[in-house]
């Protein structure tokens, strides 16, 4: 999944910043790998655009193609993936979050207004139909 994420600092992307991108990917085969390199501002881009436009000169003339199978790939639904999550709500909605959410811990936001908490873990849908029932302000997953 492609989407933001609180992770812990015990986590290899914890420590990337900066000008610096990195994936983390969990294969079935290959396990757990994770690449890293410069990604943003100034000179990490102008040496992208400027190695794109050597390459495209370098192969003048050739066409480069990349065949994909015609067939759908098999794909988890992302209602049933599971999370745990970090939510913001409204503090008059407290009362409400506890009957609607699994909260298992408090956090204190000291935001005037403000409650948040984590919930314990929830498919995406679970959390899409819970938050109808209350205004969230905001809800960010966290990596298990």
């Amino acid at each position: 999944m492609v989407a933001p994420f609180l992770i812990s600092d015990d986590n290899p992307l914890f420590m990337v910043n900066d000008v610096f991108n990195a994936i983390f990917v969990h294969g079935n085969t290959l396990g757990d790998t994770m690449y890293y390199g410069s990604g943003a501002g100034k000179l990490p881009t102008a040496s992208a655009v400027v190695s794109d436009v050597i390459d495209s000169v370098r192969h003048l003339g050739v066409c480069t193609s990349c065949y994909w199978s015609e067939e759908d790939m098999a794909l988890l639904s992302m209602d049933k993936i599971k999370h745990r999550f970090f939510v913001r709500l409204h503090a008059a909605d407290k009362d409400k979050a506890a009957d609607i959410f699994d909260v298992k811990e408090e956090i204190s936001a000291q935001v005037s207004g403000e409650y948040a908490f984590i919930t314990g873990s929830m498919t995406e849908k679970s959390i899409a139909d819970a938050e109808t029932k209350v205004n969230v302000i905001n809800r960010i997953r966290i990596e298990q």
